[in-house]
């Protein structure tokens, strides 16, 4: 069963006790699959669930966008729980690592994904790469249809 729900991440301008990275996936517009990268993350001093890292997906992204436009939700699907954050550009051209990713599906703008935990907020790598190409997949495509719903 998949779930999706809304997460808030904090604001950069939290106290932070450190920065730190996070591996995750870019969906970017000119490539022709899902780049695997790493963010730059800040973690509050008093971290937890309710006072989340804030990973800083907009450093990524290859055009400079407003953080008021980058939409962030988190997917569950079987035992994994992504962080999905996304922005749409009207009239660009259709973003091909999703079509690669998710065919049939047209995206315009880019996708950043890390992997949320149960118990962690995040996870520092990827617990499983060998299926993380089919659940970040599923985790894309069920964002989508959630935004355009």
């Amino acid at each position: 069963m998949e779930t999706t729900v809304s997460i808030n991440r904090i604001s950069p301008d939290s106290h932070a006790k450190s920065p730190g990275t996070i591996d995750g996936f870019i969906f970017g517009p000119v490539y022709p699959r899902p780049r695997r990268v790493s963010f730059t993350c800040v973690v509050p001093q008093d971290e937890g669930f309710d006072n989340p890292q804030y990973v800083k997906v907009e450093e990524k992204f290859s055009k400079k966008v407003g953080l008021s436009r980058i939409h962030d939700c988190t997917v569950v699907a079987g035992r994994n729980v992504f962080l999905v954050s996304a922005y749409w550009e009207e009239g660009t051209d259709p973003n091909r690592a999703v079509e690669a990713a998710c065919p049939g599906l047209e995206w315009r703008g880019e996708i950043a994904v890390v992997q949320a935990g149960r118990f962690v907020t995040f996870y520092k790598r990827f617990k499983n790469p060998s299926v993380v190409s089919k659940v970040v997949s599923k985790s894309v495509s069920r964002f989508i249809f959630c935004a355009c719903c």
